[in-house]
This record gives structure tokens, C-alpha cells and sequence, in this order.
């Protein structure tokens, strides 16, 4: 995942700490692996992708960017086992943007 500053790309989010609930846990796909900057192998077992628990309804990731930032935009690479986009692709997500303990900004987005 990458989160883009300034007037220049930079990754914002690269090594910053991160926190995963339900990590899936039969080898190393923990959430650090979201913000290494590797996207690569985005397969199940290319050990570049945060994998979550099984049969979970929902699952949560968090980077702590260490200071406010301004966010042009986000990336977000997901894991597609080497399948075309579309595919592999059936998902929901929100983004929430912190400052401190006060919500600033949600984002909803559906892929159909």
C-alpha cells in the first residue's frame, strides 16, 4: 500500500508500523508486508501480500504514518494468485483517515 505526498511520489507508508486484526498464520504474510515496497509476486504464497484469517467477516489494517501528512492519493495492490484483474477481484473496502483521536475523512468503495 502506498500513501503519496507532496509534489513528488513518495511512499509515505514505506516501513512505518502497521497493525493487522486476524492475521492468517501458517507462514509469514504479516501486515509489515503491506508497506515494503515489494509487488512483485502478489500469489498467496510470494510472501509479499498481508494475508488475513479464514472464514472472517471482516478484517482491519493500519499504518501509523507518524505524523499528518498530505495524502494526494492511495495505492493498493491486491492479491490476485497471478489472475487477471476482474477475476481474482471481489472485494469492499473503507479507508479512514486519522488525526489523532478524531476521524477526518471515510472513504467507500465497492468493486462490482
Amino acid at each position: 500500500m502506498k500513501y503519496f505526498s507532496n509534489s513528488i511520489e513518495e511512499n509515505i507508508a514505506l516501513k512505518k508500523p502497521t497493525w493487522q486484526q486476524y492475521p492468517f498464520s501458517s507462514f509469514h504474510s504479516g501486515s509489515d508486508l503491506a508497506v515494503d515496497g515489494r509487488k512483485t509476486n502478489l500469489t498467496y504464497s510470494g510472501g509479499e501480500c498481508v494475508l488475513s484469517a479464514n472464514f472472517k467477516s471482516t478484517t482491519e489494517w493500519r499504518v501509523d504514518l507518524r505524523k499528518v501528512s498530505l495524502i494526494q492519493y492511495i495505492v493498493i495492490h491486491f492479491r490476485t494468485d497471478g489472475l487477471k484483474w476482474g477475476i481474482a477481484s471481489f472485494f469492499k473496502f473503507n479507508i479512514h483517515l486519522w488525526l489523532s483521536a478524531h476521524q477526518i475523512y471515510t472513504v467507500h468503495w465497492v468493486y462490482d
